[in-house]
């Protein structure tokens, strides 16, 4: 498995009246760890820098399914934070994390790097819009059945600490062709028909792939299985040999994920 970044922006929601300038926020992981973090924030005011203090990335199990399968993976995520902001900001455009450090983490050697600067990766609106338990968007779309760990929507408690950000200058850019991007397959391989394998419905598997900022592939993993080792591995070599664009934003490319998506029918 590979992370581009010690902690990743996994949602943010914007409270309306009496609360306009509040924003709540979540982050993600890949493993446990404990984690400080520096967030960027492009408003109608210019950017601000938010400081995070260190937050535990817990690990969480959550179960999904499709009508033919059930599967659980371990997710990791921060408490709810709520950032104040100016009065004179009305629109968070984007935010993302900056600068991220680690301690406690065992998996990824992130704790040896120290402080990590990461390619800004923002979320560019206020809903949770990494979330996979949004509506499917036909039968075989995975759906999530676990109660997540936190509320992002829910407001403020009376004692909750809010994170009060800077105003800062930044040499991001978008005045160019195509600013923002997300990753995309060039040349998609259509992976084989396991021999000797066979299904009464259709199959779908996803596979997730980490791409580098030139589009090489550094890793892929099974993200949504089929159940049967056949298909899954026939999907993961696919993946492995298809061809890829790095994502762009502020009109860089950026390192990220591409989901890999394919659907056997049933037969051979």
């Amino acid at each position: 498995m590979v992370e581009y970044c010690p902690a990743t922006l996994w949602a943010f929601h914007h409270f309306t009246k009496p609360n306009s300038a509040v924003y709540s926020f979540v982050l993600s992981a890949a493993s446990s760890r404990n984690v400080s973090s520096v967030l960027l924030a492009q408003t109608n005011a210019g950017w601000f820098r938010v400081t995070v203090p260190q937050l535990p990335m817990k690990a969480t199990a959550q179960t999904y399914k499709t009508p033919f399968i059930e599967w659980t993976r371990n997710e990791f995520y921060s408490p709810v934070m709520y950032i104040q902001f100016p009065d004179t900001v009305t629109v968070v455009q984007r935010l993302g994390v900056r600068e991220a450090q680690t301690s406690g983490e065992q998996v990824l050697n992130w704790d040896a790097q120290g402080s990590v600067t990461c390619k800004f990766q923002s979320l560019d609106r206020s809903t949770d819009v990494r979330d996979s338990s949004s509506t499917p968007s036909d039968e075989l779309s995975p759906v999530r059945v676990s109660e997540l760990p936190y509320n992002i929507l829910a407001p403020p408690a009376a004692a909750a600490t809010f994170l009060a950000p800077l105003a800062t200058q930044v040499a991001f850019t978008t005045d160019c062709a195509q600013p923002f991007a997300g990753a995309v397959a060039t040349r998609k391989v259509t992976p084989t028909y396991p021999v000797g394998l066979s299904a009464n419905h259709p199959i779908r598997v996803m596979v997730e792939v980490a791409l580098s900022t030139d589009g090489k592939l550094d890793d892929a993993w099974i993200w949504q299985p089929s159940g049967s080792a056949g298909f899954d591995f026939q999907t993961l070599e696919a993946a492995r040999t298809s061809r890829y664009e790095a994502a762009r934003a502020f009109c860089q490319s950026v390192p990220g994920y591409y989901l890999y998506v394919v659907t056997f029918s049933a037969g051979p």
